[in-house]
């Protein structure tokens, strides 16, 4: 067999080129992979029941694309590459308190609070955002 092109059943013949087209979308999905199974609970199978591992999965992958989604709407460009163990420890374990402004609940943050202004724009950011109903 030549090193430089095969024959495969399905594929023909593929040259080293082709052959790097082919697989190259391919690190995306590894990529994709390795942070579900890094930062959402994507690891294991929690059941010994296909159709509840099955929905487990399609869970997981729902919470992905939202995270996804939320990052690419709503942060700004220099937070869109932060997983999300970062967006947790940087936008959601914020200190902060409710507090009431004529009965209406107010969140209010430290003034010396490190990512405010990534959490302000995010807040601005989904206000802009239009209802899918």
């Amino acid at each position: 067999m030549n090193r430089l092109s095969w024959k495969t059943k399905n594929r023909g013949n593929l040259t080293p080129y082709r052959v790097f087209t082919f697989y190259k979308d391919r690190a995306g999905l590894e990529r994709i992979i390795r942070i579900l199974k890094n930062d959402f609970p994507f690891g294991s199978a929690p059941t010994g029941n296909f159709p509840a591992n099955s929905l487990y999965a399609e869970i997981s992958l729902l919470a992905y694309n939202l995270v996804t989604w939320f990052k690419r709407l709503c942060l700004p460009e220099e937070c869109q590459s932060f997983t999300l163990s970062t967006l947790r420890h940087r936008l959601l374990m914020m200190p902060g308190e409710f507090v009431r402004t004529q009965n209406v609940p107010i969140l209010k943050f430290p003034k010396n609070s490190p990512n405010r202004h990534v959490f302000e724009f995010a807040m601005r950011q989904i206000k802009t955002l239009e209802s899918l109903a």
